[in-house]
């Protein structure tokens, strides 16, 4: 039994052996490019950090994630693209499906973690001006703003569910997060005054 009789009793049944080879020849270098251009805008944004002086500003651990996930994120483009070469359905559905998904959460993560950034120094900034009560206040400030943010961040990760999933979701967790931070902030609120 030869290659091409092979193929015929499996999941490339309908394809050309032909149409395969190069197909398959085209995606792997479009992974390689891939993954070349990710090592290479990883390593310009690691210069571009350093050269800036994140690092005073940020955590060295935050910074090597966010480039971490732009570095992926390039990956999986280049693997999307690899696939819709090899023109294999299932293959492409399985992976489509995959690829909107992760994306979608990667995307949430960055908006909870310019969320968490923008609550942090919003906070500071009140605790600096000491205005009268700033020590709820900025509290309560820096749990808005997560609070906000992280709404938006579930939004963007909940994408590839359908509006009904995704609106009950939301509704429970929105309520439990609320209720739990309202208890946190009266209990807290309560210890300073006693």
């Amino acid at each position: 039994m030869n290659v091409q009789e092979m193929i015929q009793y499996t999941p490339f049944s309908g394809l050309d052996f032909n149409q395969l080879l190069v197909g398959a020849l085209l995606g792997i270098l479009i992974i390689l490019g891939g993954v070349l251009i990710g090592k290479a805008i990883s390593y310009l944004l690691k210069k571009i950090a350093k050269k800036s002086e994140l690092e005073k500003h940020m955590r060295g651990s935050f910074i090597e994630l966010f480039i971490a996930v732009v570095r992926w994120s390039i990956y999986l483009v280049a693997l999307d693209f690899a696939i819709m070469f090899l023109e294999i359905p299932s293959l492409s559905n399985f992976v489509g499906n995959l690829l909107i998904t992760i994306p979608s959460i990667v995307g949430g993560l960055i908006i909870l973690s310019i969320g968490y950034i923008l609550a942090v120094y919003l906070k500071e900034i009140i605790e600096d001006a000491e205005i009268t009560g700033w020590e709820v206040f900025s509290k309560l400030v820096f749990y808005f703003v997560t609070f906000v943010f992280g709404i938006y961040a579930l939004r963007t990760a909940l994408i590839p569910l359908n509006e009904f999933a995704r609106n009950w979701i939301m509704i429970v967790l929105v309520g439990s997060i609320a209720t739990s931070l309202g208890i946190l902030l009266v209990k807290n609120h309560g210890k300073k005054i006693q």
